[in-house]
């Protein structure tokens, strides 16, 4: 399941750096890591600046995600309008 998400690198929630980004709560990430949101329909959308960790959170939750035998599938914004617009 991981491997067909198609993550751009390997990233683990457990690496994430709280330390640079001290606005991201433990708690709240180590929620995130359950599927019981993506089951529930409940969506998830990071917003910050560059460098603030989005993209590491992303996969990693991703990542727990899948392991927890649930499709992912990673994309970019860009990606995604270049879809939209050319349907």
């Amino acid at each position: 399941m991981v491997r067909s998400a198609k993550f751009p690198r390997p990233e683990r929630l457990e690496d994430f750096d709280y330390e640079r980004n001290p606005n991201v709560l433990p708690e709240t990430v180590g929620d995130l890591k359950s599927p019981s949101w993506v089951r529930d329909g409940r969506p998830l959308v990071l917003i910050g600046d560059s460098g603030t960790g989005k993209s590491h959170l992303l996969i990693g939750v991703g990542t727990a995600i899948a392991e927890a035998g649930l499709t992912v599938r990673y994309t970019t914004t860009s990606a995604l309008a270049q879809r939209t617009r050319r349907s």
